[in-house]
């Protein structure tokens, strides 16, 4: 499908080898269940989309959708605009690369979830439940209860473990601070690193565990 506009409610479901460029889509429920596909350049609004894909690339594209993702497995997105709340839910082998990230509560209960250089614009309650690896251009409002990972950012707002209770050591009791690790010890290690401005709030809460601050400079 090239140079072409669709206006379809359940556009592309259970499809195999899907190839659409410099297109524009208005749907409800596009590519339900579809696989092997490739998009370039598509502008596309939407709802539910892309839910329970299997082996997608998607490139220059700008999507205005909720709940985009949801269960999808093996997709990778270069150098595209995502706006929607509740992106890419329960997801497993996602990779977004020189994204814009814009809508609350993205990518959560992901596994080997993966932003490479990716912006972010409000979005709150980020990872909740994720295994991510993640390094993030610009401010991310909250990030909360990641399970697995590495997240690197500019700016945070707000880091929220809760439910339970733990201890924080550092050597300057100071989390208000430029540059700083938080290695939780659990069967697994995350590690928190921000970068160039300061956290303006945290809130920890971890059932047995330690989390140990290190590196801190204010």
């Amino acid at each position: 499908i090239e140079e072409s506009k669709i206006n379809s409610t359940e556009f592309g479901w259970f499809c195999e080898g899907i190839t659409i460029k410099n297109s524009n889509l208005i749907s409800e429920y596009p590519f339900l269940k579809s696989s092997n596909m490739e998009i370039d350049n598509l502008e596309m609004t939407a709802k539910y989309s892309f839910q329970y894909v299997n082996n997608l690339e998607i490139k220059n594209s700008h999507f205005k959708t909720k709940d985009a993702f949801w269960h999808a497995s093996d997709v990778t997105v270069y150098d595209t605009h995502l706006e929607g709340e509740y992106l890419a839910w329960y997801s497993k082998n996602v990779t977004l690369v020189r994204c814009h990230i814009k809508g609350t509560q993205p990518f959560c209960y992901c596994e080997n979830l993966k932003l490479i250089d990716c912006t972010m614009e409000d979005t709150d309650l980020s990872f909740e439940n994720s295994e991510v690896y993640a390094t993030i251009k610009g401010n991310v409002v909250s990030i909360k209860n990641p399970r697995l990972g590495r997240i690197e950012v500019d700016s945070l707002n707000e880091f929220i473990i809760e439910d339970n209770k733990f201890e924080i050591f550092n050597n300057n009791n100071d989390y208000m601070c430029i540059n700083w690790i938080i290695n939780t010890i659990r069967r697994y290690t995350i590690y928190i690193f921000i970068q160039n401005n300061l956290c303006s709030h945290i809130v920890f809460a971890l059932h047995r565990t330690r989390i140990i601050v290190l590196s801190v400079f204010a």
